[in-house]
């Protein structure tokens, strides 16, 4: 068990209740959490470690999107424009594969913990990063993704998805929860993810994909036309899109743990039915920005969460760094509603879009916790600073266990 107080206690409940002077006991998980007065009392013969006098505690930051298999990109890929930069892919997809290494997956992965993320979602296309996600300390929701619509290779490519979704099965532990991740309606035959489907409903296996991340892909799907209507016919010689945005929308019927990435020109209408599905959004703000997107309306949503991307589409997986970003991109929000707003995100929605019972200082909820220091003379710019300030993550705490 242990007993901890802190300058500031950071709920990250959906008020973002926030304790001056505020105690937390735990082990696994939240046992009691409150002000001075109370929990003193009540556990009079504790000693209660304080974190310092300007700390912070709060939940660990969760990732609910992350490539982490190009992370050799550089300077290698084309920003500016969705299509434009997918050509490069296509182009120098080899080379960036060719370039992973254990080692490099796995400074990554120490980064992005050090950093105070204490989960994530790994998307996978390849599983080159598997031993290293198994092997993390961070809790990892590892999606395997299904990609490819040449009908002729649909076996082999089920075969393959099959084949390294049984080995991710095999390792499934309390911090390695394997799922599936349908890549888009773009890219993945109708035949394809109808197997895939079938088996994350039968396995309840969390899902996920990206979903109208582009002006291009959304003229593709709706209209056969535009810019990715000439990409298709360059590259795959095919004029017309096997499925429609509402279409691959449906196939998702009875998933428990469901999220589209982006979803930056779905309409009013497929935004109400991915809330009527209970599926969440992933908001990745900095990618959208780099491949000439645009901003999700996130002042009226209730169930989007915020991620990163890799680095195919970013500089940086650090959660505090896309926070901050986010915290400059979105108008119309008063600024510190918009820091506690990008702070649920990143903390309890995030959490909820992996499925994860985290990201909420909670009685009952896992003790994933994060302390560090920051200048703060006014609780009514807490949450801004807290994203603001240049900050060195001090203690992290997984399932009660100190990590850091």
């Amino acid at each position: 068990m242990r007993y901890l107080k802190s300058s500031w206690l950071v709920l990250c409940d959906k008020n973002f209740t926030i304790i001056k002077d505020g105690f937390v006991v735990f082990d696994d998980k939240i046992i009691d959490f409150g002000d001075q007065n109370r929990l003193q009392k009540l556990y009079k013969s504790k000693k209660f470690v304080h974190l310092g006098a300007n700390s912070v505690l709060m939940p660990g930051l969760v990732n609910p999107h992350i490539h982490l298999e190009f992370a050799a990109n550089i300077s290698t890929l084309q920003y500016g424009s969705f299509t434009l930069w997918l050509k490069t892919v296509l182009k120098y997809r080899d080379e960036l594969i060719d370039k992973i290494d254990t080692s490099g997956i796995d400074k990554q992965l120490d980064d992005i913990l050090k950093s105070g993320t204490t989960s994530i979602g790994a998307i996978s296309s390849y599983g080159l990063d598997m031993n290293s996600c198994i092997k993390s300390k961070l809790k990892v929701t590892y999606f395997i993704e299904a990609i490819g619509q040449d009908i002729s290779k649909i076996d082999e490519l089920f075969e393959n998805f099959q084949k390294k979704l049984k080995k991710a099965l095999s390792f499934k532990s309390k911090n390695f929860t394997p799922a599936v991740a349908i890549h888009s309606p773009y890219s993945t035959g109708l035949s394809l993810i109808e197997k895939c489907l079938k088996i994350a409903k039968e396995k309840n296996l969390p899902v996920t994909a990206h979903f109208l991340e582009s002006y291009d892909e959304k003229q593709w799907l709706e209209h056969n036309s535009g810019v990715m209507a000439e990409f298709f016919l360059e590259f795959f010689n095919k004029n017309r899109s096997s499925i429609t945005a509402d279409k691959f929308l449906e196939l998702f019927k009875d998933i428990k743990i469901l999220s589209f990435v982006h979803c930056c020109y779905a309409s009013k209408s497929q935004l109400d039915y991915i809330i009527k599905q209970k599926a969440m959004i992933v908001h990745c703000p900095k990618s959208n920005m780099l491949l000439g997107g645009k901003l999700l309306d996130i002042k009226d949503m209730n169930n989007i969460s915020l991620g990163t991307d890799g680095l195919s589409s970013n500089d940086s997986l650090n959660m505090f760094d896309e926070l901050k970003m986010a915290l400059f991109m979105h108008q119309n929000i008063e600024l510190e509603t918009k820091a506690r707003v990008l702070l649920y995100m990143a903390t309890n929605m995030a959490s909820k879009t992996l499925g994860q019972n985290t990201g909420q200082i909670k009685v009952g909820h896992k003790a994933d916790l994060i302390s560090f220091d920051i200048e703060n003379k006014h609780i009514q710019n807490l949450a801004t600073n807290i994203i603001l300030q240049e900050k060195e993550i001090k203690d992290i705490y997984i399932d009660g266990k100190k990590i850091i």
